[in-house]
């Protein structure tokens, strides 16, 4: 029994070693994936100038800040411009007496921004992570046009 049990490990072994399975071929496979930038946009909070109740309004007297948040894949480069002609922004009256105002890139007051595309945008590049951005506004200086409710309504653009 010994020798049947011998005999038929040492054909098991030479059956394995002959070869008969030990071939092989290999090849190579891309695994890819393209990610893209994205990017989103949420309003947080709006511009507000608030009650005024000056009979001048002086040119840096009165600001606001509008809050936004803005979050896009890491290493995305984006801009916000905002829709309005800089230097004739005017929020409005029912009856369409007008307010002068402007939105600036920083609370210095110097840079107005431009809309979408134009060279006095706000930019930066995507974190991965929410980015808060303001927008700083301020009236200019006028006289107090009639008491009523002002607005103006202004598309901010992110563009990436």
């Amino acid at each position: 029994m010994f020798k049947k049990v011998a005999l038929l490990a040492v054909a098991g072994a030479a059956l394995a070693s002959n070869g008969a399975f030990a071939a092989t071929a290999t090849d190579t496979m891309n695994v890819t994936a393209n990610i893209l930038g994205a990017c989103s946009l949420v309003t947080n909070t709006q511009m507000d100038f608030g009650n005024i109740a000056d009979t001048t309004i002086a040119g840096g007297t009165h600001n606001a800040t509008g809050t936004m948040d803005v979050n896009c894949v890491v290493a995305t480069p984006w801009d916000i411009g905002v829709s309005g002609t800089v230097g004739a922004r005017e929020m409005l009256s029912p009856t369409l007496v007008p307010l002068g105002y402007e939105i600036f890139t920083s609370n210095t007051y110097t840079t107005p921004v431009d809309g979408p595309g134009g060279a006095n945008v706000i930019t930066g590049t995507g974190t991965g992570a929410i980015q808060n951005v303001s927008l700083f506004g301020r009236l200019k200086t006028q006289a107090t046009p009639a008491a009523d409710a002002y607005l103006d309504v202004v598309t901010v653009t992110l563009t990436y």
